[in-house]
């Protein structure tokens, strides 16, 4: 976090502004080219909407990298949907699960957002670990 001081004097008074601005200096990315991802018409169905990932073919690896290391980090507990089981509580599974969280935008061409989490750091050896 970056704390900036502005000084601002008017009259006889004196006023010390403090700003406090997240530094993103301190912000280390586990992919070098963010995924992106939109909802947009089913090109197979138009009466439909699917949920598009491009991932750039340079941060593949990382992003492999990036959910073993949240495995071995950041597993919780979860619901999940298994169409499998949907007979069983409406498919609504427990499981082990890890989260990849967006911002979410709206633009001309409809819903969209970036996938680009801070890289995890000194996480535990990832072989035989899941």
């Amino acid at each position: 976090m970056t704390i900036r001081s502005i000084q601002i004097i008017s009259s006889k008074l004196f006023y010390k502004i403090i700003l406090q601005m997240p530094d993103f200096n301190d912000f280390n990315p586990a992919l070098p080219i963010p995924i992106k991802w939109s909802i947009g018409p089913n090109r197979f169905n138009q009466e439909e909407e699917q949920l598009s990932f491009t991932i750039p073919v340079e941060s593949i690896t990382h992003l492999i990298d990036h959910l073993q290391n949240l495995v071995n980090t950041k597993t919780q507990e979860g619901t999940v949907y298994d169409p499998r089981k949907k007979d069983q509580n409406k498919g609504k599974v427990k499981a082990k699960v890890v989260y990849l969280n967006s911002k979410v935008m709206t633009g001309e061409y409809g819903t969209f957002g970036l996938i680009n989490p801070q890289k995890i750091e000194n996480a535990p050896n990832t072989q035989g670990l899941f």
